[in-house]
């Protein structure tokens, strides 16, 4: 396991320890900057990985030119 996993598992165990019960929890937890900065990333890391696999994907199987483009 190299350190970059093993820091990963650590962060995951640590937020899923402090993960808040009821609603007023999660309505904290989702108003602290970093939680909002961390799932704007996440979000858009999310968009470009379905980008690039739409992308791939039609360069892959579409032959056509005009439609691919």
């Amino acid at each position: 396991m190299s350190t970059r996993q093993a820091l990963s598992s650590l962060v995951i165990l640590a937020v899923l320890a402090a993960s808040p019960t009821g609603f007023a929890h999660w309505k904290d937890f989702f108003s602290q900057t970093w939680t909002r900065i961390g799932g704007t990333i996440f979000f858009f890391s999310l968009l470009l990985h379905a980008w690039v696999g739409v992308r791939d994907a039609l360069m892959d199987y579409v032959h056509r030119t005009g439609v691919r483009l």
